[in-house]
């Protein structure tokens, strides 16, 4: 897998992340872990796929796990591989909404605020929110709701 330069920036995220919320547990925690890292690789990459390097083409159709997804929470298992599915879906659905910059200045701004070893979809959609009302005047809160809430199921 380290031949592949989104796997190497997904488990970069992964470290991370793990600077700023050590011990970040539980299964939204984890699976926001997963979430973000598969985010912040494909978005690096300007590429949706991920892992399409070292999976061969007829297993998984050829990658990993796909940003460019209509996945939704209550469709999803706790499995934080699968759940975290959903937030990096949504995350690529704001960066195709908004712009690369944007985006990954509010999904940044959000994982750096999760100030809790336990956080919740609900929580981290907030911190999205929260985000765009300090630094963006609330610029982006109706497209952030409609995409995490009203599209993906995501907490209110």
């Amino acid at each position: 897998l380290a031949k592949e330069v989104d796997i190497v920036a997904h488990e970069f995220t992964h470290a991370v992340i793990d600077e700023y919320h050590p011990g970040m547990f539980g299964s939204e925690g984890a699976a926001l872990h997963e979430g973000y890292a598969d985010y912040f690789a494909c978005s690096l990459l300007n590429d949706p796929d991920l892992g399409e390097y070292v999976v061969p083409a007829p297993e998984k159709a050829g990658m990993i796990r796909n940003c460019d997804n209509d996945l939704k929470y209550s469709e999803t298992s706790p499995e934080p591989h699968d759940r975290g599915q959903v937030w990096a879906g949504a995350c690529w659905h704001l960066r195709k909404k908004l712009g690369q910059e944007v985006a990954d200045f509010l999904i940044f701004g959000s994982m750096f605020l999760l100030g809790t070893t336990s956080p919740t979809f609900k929580y981290a959609k907030d911190m999205l929110l929260l985000v765009d009302q300090y630094w963006c005047g609330g610029e982006y809160k109706a497209t952030i709701k409609r995409i995490f809430e009203t599209e993906r199921g995501i907490p209110v």
